[in-house]
């Protein structure tokens, strides 16, 4: 066995005089493990120890291969050599007095090493050590033989097998990846995007934007945290399936509430891993994001037909799909300082937090609403969310927003924007695969800082085509394109208020002439950086100004 004399951990605190026989075989064990001592000269590092405490000690040093190939079975096939020394010396312990102290009961045992991970190591260590020793004790037959615990299977090797179901994904263009399913049986189509976020996968599948959308995580690892009720931005997933490279069949946080793949079947939703996704984002790079299709049980011959018939994301309305069909309130956090109705086009459930956690009461109200019954409601504010798809087939949002404009001070965001854009005359475009993660730069022009923001967005407002002259050419996408100082629409003068420093694009405008202004990025986050969350508060003064 080698030894970790080269490890940077930091020696246990243990108690030289404690009488307690597992303290003291725990200290010679991870002695033990941390010098590199021969088998044979473990019973003299515990010469001065109690005698249960050694015989402890000459049981692991016995069986020390066929413990730690139980141990190793029972973690998922995880070596012992890349367990923390303190785990696994613990884990040794206990293994073997499961199998030959017979009078000592289970729940004693795995209590005790529990307790006593807890205090020498961390709390992940104290569920690591529970879960393995759980497993071996679940293997234990009243022979207590080492032999029969090692013919069993590990129960997390059975999960992996029952999930290891070939999953394909089929580009619109014939390109084929592999892997497995992680989530529900079955096929789905969309459009295929990647995201860059390191984290908050649960609050991008849950985002309402990703409707009709199958999304690339360019993080390496997801799932290894686990899922909570309280990042999820809508009751449902949104998002039409999920694209990982490594999905972690471990998950450890003090906030999990549960495992990602089982909320994802749960929830119906088509998740693969095991994909190339380095080369699918690069694919999506060079050719733009494109319909796909994705599943289980059909071949890539059929995948790839129903990729080639799926209909582009440019021209849904995928908004109406994720709004509320009915208005509901929801109530300020504290003292109320006034009303906001939010047209939901989509809408987080982060946003609404955001603007009730500033004392605002929200009546959110579904994208068919009329300005006639958002003016009935007497709010102080207007708030245009987030949604997906295309902004351009929203005619009833557009004309709603044009019957209040100059009547009430409005704010909007991400889909919003578009919408905004559309309602002062200005045409939107398709991104060639748009903006979606935690890490875009963006320039606000007003004192040149930059902020980094959450996006998730497939179209942008092109305020050149409200201009008298023509937008300069683009110089690629390293650099940006000018923006016009200013333009003329419908409402007034328009100015640009935030650029993106990766392609040019427009990320935020303000009326001169009407009290609105939006920004195409998510300032509420979720997941992401919160740079921009004074834009919310910025709402909050232009409704004490009026109109």
């Amino acid at each position: 066995m080698k030894g970790r004399t080269g490890s940077e951990q930091t020696a246990p605190p243990f108690d030289k005089n404690s009488e307690d026989p597992r303290y003291q075989a725990l200290e010679v064990l991870y002695e033990v493990e941390m010098s590199g001592e021969p088998v044979l000269d473990w019973d003299e590092l515990s010469e001065d120890k109690l005698p249960k405490a050694r015989r402890i000690v000459r049981g692991v040093a016995a069986e020390n291969h066929r413990i730690d190939a139980i141990i190793e079975k029972a973690a998922q096939d995880w070596k012992a050599t890349r367990m923390p020394p303190i785990d696994l010396a613990i884990l040794r312990m206990a293994v073997y007095e499961l199998l030959h102290h017979s009078r000592t009961p289970v729940a004693v045992v795995i209590s005790e090493a529990v307790r006593i991970a807890g205090e020498f190591s961390t709390e992940h260590s104290s569920r690591f050590v529970n879960g393995v020793l759980a497993t071996v004790a679940g293997w234990i037959r009243p022979d207590h033989d080492a032999e029969a615990v090692l013919q069993r299977k590990s129960p997390f090797a059975a999960r992996r097998r029952r999930r290891a179901t070939a999953g394909l994904l089929v580009t619109a263009d014939g390109e084929v990846f592999g892997g497995w399913s992680v989530g529900s049986r079955g096929t789905t189509v969309g459009e295929v995007v990647f995201n860059t976020a390191m984290s908050g996968y649960q609050e991008v599948f849950t985002d309402p934007s990703y409707a009709g959308q199958i999304v690339v995580m360019t993080a390496p690892h997801i799932g290894n945290y686990g899922v909570t009720d309280l990042d999820s931005q809508a009751p449902r997933p949104a998002a039409a399936g999920v694209v990982m490279r490594s999905y972690s069949h471990r998950f450890s946080s003090w906030r999990a509430e549960g495992d990602l793949s089982d909320f994802l079947t749960g929830q119906g939703m088509v998740a693969v891993t095991g994909i190339d996704t380095r080369r699918l984002t690069r694919h999506i790079r060079e050719r733009g994001a494109m319909p796909a299709a994705m599943g289980t049980g059909l071949s890539a011959a059929d995948l790839a037909d129903m990729a080639s018939s799926a209909p582009a994301m440019a021209g849904q309305d995928l908004a109406s799909a994720v709004s509320t069909a009915a208005s509901y309130t929801v109530g300020a956090k504290g003292a109320a300082r006034g009303k906001v109705v939010a047209i939901d086009l989509g809408i987080k459930r982060d946003i609404l937090d955001q603007l009730t956690s500033r004392g605002l009461d929200v009546e959110v109200m579904p994208c068919s609403v009329s300005a006639a019954e958002v003016m009935k409601a007497r709010p102080d504010g207007v708030f245009l969310s987030n949604g997906p798809g295309d902004p351009e087939p929203l005619r009833t949002v557009i004309t709603t927003l044009r019957g209040i404009l100059g009547k009430i001070p409005v704010f909007g965001i991400c889909l919003g924007q578009q919408v905004m854009g559309l309602a002062l005359g200005a045409a939107t475009y398709k991104l060639p695969f748009g903006h979606h993660g935690g890490n875009h730069p963006v320039r606000r022009l007003g004192d040149g800082k930059v902020e980094i923001t959450s996006q998730n967005h497939g179209f942008a407002v092109d305020l050149w085509s409200l201009s008298e002259h023509p937008a300069p050419p683009r110089k690629g996408l390293v650099t940006p394109r000018l923006l016009p100082a200013e333009v003329a629409s419908d409402f007034g003068v328009v100015v640009p208020t935030h650029q993106n420093l990766n392609d040019g694009t427009l990320e935020g405008l303000e009326c001169r002439d009407v009290s609105a202004f939006t920004v195409q990025y998510h300032p509420e986050a979720a997941p992401g950086p919160r740079d921009a969350l004074g834009l919310f508060d910025d709402f909050l003064r232009l409704m004490d100004r009026g109109v």
